[in-house]
Formats: C-alpha cells, structure tokens, sequence
C-alpha cells in the first residue's frame, strides 16, 4: 500500500509539464494547456468530446484506494467558452460485484464561464465490492472543452482549501 505524504495525499497532479496518470474516457482527447491554471502554468485540457460521459480519467490503484474504505477526492475545473453554464461531475466508475459497471456521483457543481470551481468530497467512501476503478470528471449534459487542475486523492477528512471564487488569472 502506498503512505500518503505529509499533507495526507496518496496522489496530487498538478499537470505542469505532464498529464500524470490521466488519459481520456471515452472519444475524447486530454493535453496539457497554458491556456489557463488554477495554479501553476498549465492544466489539462480535454477535448473533442463527442458525448457528455467523455471527460478525464485515472486509474486508482485498489492497493491504495481500498474498497470499502473512505477517503477524499478532490479537483479543480473550468470552461472558457461553450455554454452560459455548466455542470462538472466528479464519478467514481467502477465493477460491482456482479460484473456491472456502475458510475457514482463524488461531487457534482454547476459553474459559469472564467471560474474554478471545487469538486470536493472529503469523506467519499469506495463501494466495498468495487474492482476496476477510476475517478473522472465530466460534465452533466454538453460536450464543450473544459481543464481541470490540481487532482489529489486524499486520506479521508483531509481539507483542501475551498476554491469556489477563485477567477481565472490572464
């Protein structure tokens, strides 16, 4: 099992200079961007999308993200353009004990266009019968460009400051 470092993070991705673990669900395409960061210089940014379920992703690792067990989850997203509003959902997918694959809601907010906004979910608890996992983000119902930044996988109650008025920098 890995330790989480002294924050109490077992990943944290902040996408300067490299996608990390990410890659895209569904037909979709993620590359890093200068366009706009939350912080830092650069985000991922996830393109292309065909259908509102295409977003990003990253594997968790069961040996860390037991299932059963309860940690926090935590990612910053953002559109430029594309829509007056939209609305980020942070998922959990996964297999269910049945062979099912299953999606559950982690964190789920609607936010206009220039602004981070915070999934967060600190206390979030991974299905005990969950195999094959992967968190993601998508949004609810359109297919416009949007970035994440600052990923991070957390041991459960850890805080992660709120970002809910943080503005895009230019």
């Amino acid at each position: 099992m890995e330790e989480p470092d002294a924050n109490g993070y077992y990943y944290h991705d902040t996408f300067e200079g490299s996608v990390g673990q990410w890659t895209a669900a569904g037909p979709a395409e993620v590359l890093l961007s200068g366009r706009t960061a939350y912080k830092g210089s650069e985000s991922l940014l996830v393109r292309n999308r065909t259908a509102a379920w295409n977003g990003a992703q990253r594997a968790l690792n069961p040996r860390t993200f037991v299932p059963g067990n309860t940690y926090c989850f935590s990612v910053v997203a953002s559109f430029i353009e594309g829509a007056s509003s939209t609305t980020f959902c942070m998922k959990l997918q996964y297999v269910d004990g049945s062979g099912t694959q299953r999606y559950d809601t982690i964190d789920m907010k609607t936010v206009g266009p220039n602004q981070w906004v915070h999934l967060y979910n600190p206390q979030y608890r991974i299905p005990s019968d969950a195999t094959d996992m992967y968190v993601y983000v998508e949004t609810a119902d359109d297919t416009i460009n949007f970035y994440i930044d600052e990923a991070i996988g957390a041991v459960a109650g850890t805080v992660i400051e709120g970002l809910e008025h943080h503005h895009h920098h230019h």
